[in-house]
């Protein structure tokens, strides 16, 4: 309940913060208020609602993993059936849905075997992974853990309080991609922004299959590059802060970074609903990468489109690791091309319009006949 200022008018009530399994404490965007089924579907609600918050749970979670099998494929030619050596169909074992068509050279890697090994590297290392398995049964799986040890919250910024949680993400397809891997990510305590820092801290990414002790080799080495190189980000974070952004520049690069047309006019109209934080640091390159960051997480339904989500992730991080000066030049050519599109499509339009009119003035012209 509101209370009282003692001049007759109500004060905004405060927002208390929200203690995460991960034990980070955060407090949600403005836009978390909104109660919508759509905004329950936003990413960054689902990563305040782990599946597991323990070693136990993750190992638990394989069991609800998809596992698929190559079957053969037939094709019908004039009433008869005939099997073809050169396709095989991917078939989901819990659903018999099928998911893909592929070659007959085509090595299934199940998502039980992405998995495994970095449920062993939590296991041997004695980690508390908190997260979520999402898209199993779509042919899509996309995995989310962060570690809750005290050594993967890292402290980005010197002049301001702004911990973030490191952790990986991984994915797997039975749909016709061609890889499958893992890359860190990283959630910020203070409003569980989403970021993939895999280009700055670590990835691996395979085309072919791995064994067991190959991924789980990999899964430690991406840990222990997260780790190492920690005080690169630190120093990224620190360079974007002191990046010093006028109103036009951060017009110029939003349209570098893509984002959708909704996440443009809503950073652009409003900076501080998105990264509160600015009110006190100012307009720069690491304020406006957290804006882009909240709307990319808590924009409506970002959680059920996870691939494109994680497009819009990957490509504002060009805000921490690309030159800001290649960027605004390219968003303004971005900009300019769209304009010209523009106005090209006005004059097709108008066009139109003519010869349209052209054509009713004749035939009423001829009905008067």
């Amino acid at each position: 309940m509101a209370k009282g200022n003692g001049n007759g008018d109500k004060e905004e009530p405060e927002l208390n913060p929200i203690f995460h399994p991960s034990g980070l404490r955060f407090l949600p965007p403005t836009t978390a208020k909104d109660s919508s089924a759509a905004m329950m579907q936003c990413w960054g609600r689902m990563l305040e609602t782990p599946q597991f918050d323990d070693a136990k749970g993750f190992a638990d979670a394989l069991k609800d993993l998809d596992e698929v099998t190559a079957a053969n494929v037939k094709y019908g030619y004039d009433g008869d059936w005939y099997e073809t050596p050169d396709y095989k169909a991917i078939v989901s074992k819990v659903s018999h849905e099928i998911y893909s068509m592929r070659s007959d050279q085509y090595l299934v890697v199940q998502d039980r075997e992405v998995v495994s090994p970095l449920v062993e590297a939590v296991k041997q290392r004695k980690l508390k992974p908190v997260g979520r398995v999402d898209g199993v049964g779509s042919g899509e799986t996309t995995g989310h853990i962060v570690f809750a040890n005290p050594e993967f919250q890292i402290e980005l910024l010197k002049e301001y309080k702004d911990p973030v949680m490191l952790g990986v993400r991984f994915w797997n397809s039975y749909t016709g991609a061609l890889s499958f891997g893992a890359e860190v990510f990283g959630v910020r305590m203070i409003c569980v922004n989403y970021n993939l820092w895999g280009d700055v801290l670590g990835e691996f990414d395979h085309i072919h299959k791995k064994t067991p002790e190959e991924l789980l080799k990999d899964y430690n080495s991406l840990i222990d590059s997260m780790l190492d190189k920690s005080d690169k980000l630190q120093g990224l974070a620190q360079n974007a802060l002191h990046a010093k952004l006028q109103a036009n520049e951060v017009e110029d690069l939003l349209w570098a970074i893509e984002l959708p047309d909704a996440g443009f006019d809503a950073i652009s109209t409003d900076f501080a609903a998105w990264c509160p934080e600015s009110k006190k640091l100012g307009t720069n390159a690491w304020t406006l990468y957290n804006a882009a960051t909240a709307y990319i997480s808590w924009r409506k339904r970002s959680g059920t489109m996870l691939s494109t989500t994680d497009w819009y992730a990957r490509s504002a991080s060009k805000l921490l690791t690309e030159s800001h000066d290649r960027l605004i030049e390219h968003g303004r050519n971005l900009k300019a091309k769209w304009l010209e599109e523009q106005e090209e499509e006005e004059e097709a339009e108008k066009e139109t319009v003519k010869v349209t009119t052209k054509k009713v003035v004749k035939e009423k012209r001829n009905q008067k006949r």
